[in-house]
């Protein structure tokens, strides 16, 4: 399976052009004044690059379940990254408010996940990410729903970089390398803490 989820980034949303609330992409119908241009196709999803009459470019993107059915069409200020992740999942991650969301599209059941925000690994079937609001933990949830584990790490900076992930043999555990920082100290330290893939009970069983 195809990992989606990379190094977390945190670029800089344009928010006076951005048509996407705190976590979810907003549905939205463009102008009949703007022009578009598909930057991305596939037969389940579409990215389209969007310029209007003042030049202000924007994107949509749209995904279809199997049986040819809008699972969710959303208008975003920067262009969204677009994944055929598995043959029955596409991921999309998208930026909004300086933070970056990943959403998963179950093609064959029609179900949509829950905005990820951080992400930076999955596997088809879980997803790792990073939350700091209260402070830093990294979370391994399932994509459709239901946490797995949280591993509290000390962290000093309002931001961390993941460099690299790495799953060991029996697929339980996922080591993953991190600095603190937006990654562009050469210097520094680099941190790695061991998540786990699997919850206790699942352990014993």
């Amino acid at each position: 399976m195809k990992k989606f989820a990379a190094i977390i980034c945190m670029a800089a949303a344009v928010l006076a052009l951005c048509a996407c609330n705190d976590t979810t992409p907003v549905e939205g119908q463009e102008n009949s004044k703007t022009e578009g241009t598909v930057v991305v196709e596939s037969s389940n999803f579409t990215v389209t690059k969007l310029t209007g009459e003042d030049g202000i470019v924007k994107y949509s993107y749209e995904v279809k379940s199997r049986d040819g059915e809008i699972m969710e069409h959303a208008l975003c200020a920067e262009q969204p990254r677009i994944a055929q992740i598995n043959d029955d999942l596409v991921g999309i991650r998208f930026t909004a408010n300086d933070h970056t969301f990943s959403r998963y599209y179950d093609i064959k059941n029609g179900v949509v996940s829950d905005s990820v925000k951080n992400a930076f690994w999955d596997n088809g079937e879980l997803v790792a990410s990073n939350d700091y609001d209260n402070g830093h933990y990294f979370l391994v949830q399932n994509i459709f729903g239901g946490e797995v584990s949280r591993t509290e790490i000390q962290c000093s900076s309002w931001q961390i970089t993941v460099l690299a992930t790495e799953i060991n043999k029996d697929g339980t555990v996922l080591s993953v390398s991190y600095v603190q920082g937006d990654g562009s100290d050469a210097k520094a330290r680099i941190n790695t803490v061991r998540l786990p893939l699997v919850q206790e009970t699942e352990k014993a069983a």
